[in-house]
């Protein structure tokens, strides 16, 4: 989860700084921003694997998805950073 924060927030680094930008970077920019996006998305997918090998996690993952607004990665999120919760 850690990594998967870091990573959104060079994607939101680079897309920022893409406004800025002139002449050929824009395109080594927006290689960089692909990249990063199927990291992420290949991240999720780990994520996600994990999650369900987890059965206790199961349980409390799916509670938190049935409150509307909160989706997978919240959910996910919820449980890795914060056991405490018992949810």
């Amino acid at each position: 989860m850690t990594r998967r924060r870091q990573l959104m927030e060079m994607l939101s680094a680079e897309k920022n700084r893409r406004s800025s930008l002139r002449a050929k970077m824009p395109q080594h920019l927006d290689r960089h921003i692909q990249w990063l996006e199927e990291e992420i998305r290949a991240l999720d997918e780990e994520i996600e694997q994990l999650a369900q090998a987890q059965a206790e996690w199961q349980s409390q993952i799916t509670l938190l998805k049935s409150v509307p607004g909160v989706g997978p990665v919240i959910a996910t999120t919820l449980v890795a950073a914060l056991p405490e919760l018992g949810v």
